[in-house]
Formats: C-alpha cells, sequence, structure tokens
C-alpha cells in the first residue's frame, strides 16, 4: 500500500509560500532577494510599494506530495542503484489531459519556455505533520525541500503521455527520473535557487511597470492557449505617472492599486489554469532607501 506524507499538498505550499516570504533566509546570501507571495497580497495594507522602474522576475512553484518508499524492490519502477531506504518518489502529471488538450507538465515546460529558468517542482524531503510544524515555526520548510528546475527536462525529448516519477533521497546525493532511466541534474536546494535568482535579478534591466505587466500577462496567456483572457485579463495597463507628482519614484497610490488587482488576476489564472503559484522576486531594499 502506497505511502504519503501526514500533511496536504495545500498545507505544504502554504507553509512554504508563508517562509519564504516572510523570513528573509536565504543562508546568509549576500545580496538576498526579498520574496513576495501573492497569496498574501490580496489582504489589507495594500501591497508593496512599486516603483517606476521596476524590477522583479516572477517565478513558478508546482508543489508536490511525494510517496515514502520503503522497500527495495528492483526493476524499472524499484529503488534505483545505489539508493538506500526509505526514499521519496515524486509522481509528475504525465497522464491526464486537461481542458487545454495538455498535460500539467506539459503546460509548465511552455511555462519554462516563456520564462526560461523560472518554473519549479518543489516537494519536502520530510513527511511527518509534527516535521512540517517543526520547520514552519522556524521559517524552513523552503530550506528542507527540493527544488526540481524544469529547466532540467530536454525539451527536445518530452516526456511521454505515461506514468514518469523522480526518485530521490533526503541526503544531497542523486536523483533519477524513473522512466529513463537517468539522473536528472537539476535538483537543487534552496540557497542554490536563491543564488539563481540573485544573478537573474542583476542582470534585468528596469522597467515601466505596465510594460512588465504586459508581458507576463502575454506569456501566461500563451501557456493557457489564450484562456487567460477568458479569466479578465484582457485590458492593456496603461501607466503614464508624471515622474514629478510620484513620490520618490513609485506609482501613485490609484495606480499602485490597479497594479496590484491586474497582478492577483495573473496570479490566479495560474492557480486555476496550471495548478501553479506565482512568486515574485524583487532586489533587497538597502536600509538608505526605505520610504
Amino acid at each position: 500500500m502506497a505511502e504519503y506524507p501526514d500533511f496536504s499538498e495545500f498545507s505544504y505550499g502554504y507553509a512554504l509560500v508563508d517562509n519564504l516570504a516572510r523570513s528573509g533566509s536565504c543562508g546568509g546570501l549576500a545580496g538576498a532577494p526579498r520574496f513576495i507571495s501573492l497569496l498574501e497580497e490580496g489582504s489589507a495594507g495594500g501591497g508593496f510599494d512599486v516603483a517606476l522602474n521596476f524590477v522583479a522576475w516572477p517565478f513558478f512553484l508546482q508543489f508536490k506530495i511525494p510517496q515514502i518508499m520503503r522497500r527495495r524492490s528492483g526493476g524499472p519502477k524499484g529503488m534505483p542503484p545505489g539508493f538506500n531506504t526509505p526514499y521519496f518518489r515524486m509522481h509528475l502529471r504525465t497522464e491526464r489531459v486537461n481542458s487545454s488538450g495538455m498535460t500539467q507538465h506539459e503546460q509548465l515546460m511552455d511555462l519554462e519556455r516563456e520564462n526560461p529558468l523560472s518554473v519549479f517542482y518543489v516537494t519536502p524531503r520530510f513527511h511527518t505533520t509534527e516535521e512540517l510544524d517543526q520547520y514552519y515555526l522556524t521559517q524552513r520548510v523552503h530550506d528542507e525541500s527540493e527544488w526540481f528546475a524544469l529547466s532540467g527536462f530536454d525539451p527536445s525529448a518530452p516526456l511521454t503521455r505515461e506514468p514518469h516519477r523522480i526518485a530521490y533521497e533526503n541526503a544531497p546525493t542523486i536523483s533519477v527520473l524513473q522512466s529513463t532511466p537517468l539522473p536528472f541534474q537539476q535538483r537543487l536546494r534552496f540557497k542554490e535557487v536563491a543564488v539563481r535568482i540573485r544573478e537573474m535579478l542583476t542582470g534585468l534591466a528596469p522597467t515601466e511597470p505596465a510594460r512588465w505587466l504586459n508581458e507576463l500577462e502575454s506569456s501566461i496567456a500563451t501557456v493557457t492557449s489564450g484562456e487567460a483572457r477568458d479569466e479578465g485579463m484582457n485590458t492593456r495597463a496603461k501607466f503614464y505617472p508624471k515622474r514629478e507628482n510620484s513620490p520618490r519614484g513609485f506609482l501613485r497610490e490609484g495606480e499602485k492599486n490597479e497594479f496590484h488587482s491586474r497582478l492577483q488576476r495573473i496570479a490566479r489564472t495560474v492557480r486555476t489554469r496550471i495548478d501553479a503559484e506565482l512568486i515574485l522576486a524583487m532586489p533587497a531594499i538597502p536600509p538608505s532607501s526605505t520610504r
């Protein structure tokens, strides 16, 4: 009989996103980015301030609850060579076709193509409620998880619409795409992800907020075969605030509210159509620049 963690995918995903947004933990990484959870953006407070020269990198998480494997059975579906029990096995959604005529994995690969180096499967390397509670209270859920970058899959050799699984151990050793079977090269720990995000932010040129929103919206609409347009994402943002009338280079209150409203619609579309969570990474704010 299959054994799974004591907690649900929703509980795990919520705890990870909350920790990510609140902890600021990047293992002591210099110049670490800050993370904005769009699960929280709809709450009171009006959301983060939006600079006229906007810099943010969107990335996307698909949470996975793994199967706990305690038997040493062999064969293509058994324990990979070099593994020890117990180990974890993460199932990819490569069989069931959704309303867009694609599997979830195919949609995530399209999302990766539209937003390179920005899509991850995230899965715990623990399985008890007690561990989840402990890591949540110490703001370490994201640190105690495995991050599998979709860039590790070869787009020229797409996965068939059959069962596919990634096996991994708690220890930072190898992970195996069992249907191949080949080592999976893009298994990361959060500190490695944070380094990648910092590098991406460093290479981004500031852009006008409306242009940034329109480009993000367009990439999501492409992945969802236009379904995003049916979610109310059909107005092109046009913010042209006069710099001298804006407080210290930020959008004015009404413009900021419109920005957040449209960003929330995009996040809801990602959540409902792709079953992924949109997170924003933004440069850390130096103490001297706080408003």
